[in-house]
């Protein structure tokens, strides 16, 4: 009588399901690693519009010291939006209590500017 030969080539079912799992291990951390770095992108992006919002509002406040800032104002200042997701809220156009945030939907964090051009998220 013949024995089976022990000769097998290829991976048995149990190898390849171990592969996946680590394969699926690998991909999942480096998509939250993405996803991290995407949001510090859009915080970054929304520090940077507040910014130049707050020089545009110093620009328009020389002209105009006694009126409240727009977002319409702001653009026709020198602000121009990084993106078209950007949503920038002008709470208060005030020179003296001036107060403007800004929001991304990549992003649950809002940041504001205030009168002193303080950058800070709320």
């Amino acid at each position: 009588m013949k024995l089976p030969s022990t000769d097998k080539k290829g991976f048995t079912l149990i190898e390849l399901i171990v592969v996946m799992l680590i394969i699926g291990i690998l991909a999942s951390i480096a998509l939250m690693q993405l996803l991290t770095f995407l949001g510090r992108g859009y915080n970054a992006t929304l520090q940077s519009d507040l910014r130049s919002v707050y020089t545009a509002s110093i620009q328009f406040h020389l002209d105009y010291p006694n009126d409240a800032v727009t977002e319409g104002q702001l653009k026709e200042y020198g602000y121009t939006p990084s993106g078209e997701y950007v949503k920038l809220t002008v709470v208060d156009g005030n020179e003296a209590t001036l107060q403007i945030t800004a929001s991304h939907p990549g992003t649950p964090d809002v940041y504001q500017v205030d009168h002193t051009g303080s950058v800070s998220k709320q």
